[in-house]
């Protein structure tokens, strides 16, 4: 995010496999086109004035048919992301 709060970059992913199942980092992740989550997520950056590096995460609801926002990670993914599925 630029000192605006405008995305430099951005892309959309789902997760396919995670270590721990329950709550573990994304072992296998698939790139993939989720526009329904662009506008929204801007948004929320704009409101926190956000400027930096940032990965937000929402999980489905299949009973609404909506996305709800998990949490927001301002540090990239390190050495042990890389080692979950080792």
């Amino acid at each position: 995010m630029d000192e605006h709060s405008e995305p430099l970059a951005y892309f959309t992913a789902r997760k396919i496999l995670q270590f721990p199942d329950d709550f573990g980092t994304g072992c296998l992740v698939q790139s993939e086109s989720l526009p329904e989550l662009v506008e929204p997520t801007k948004r929320l950056w704009l409101a926190l004035q956000y400027e930096g590096m940032a990965e937000v995460e929402y999980k489905h609801d299949p009973r609404t048919d909506e996305y709800r926002l998990i949490e927001i990670n301002t540090r990239p993914l390190g050495p042990a992301s890389v080692r979950c599925c080792e």
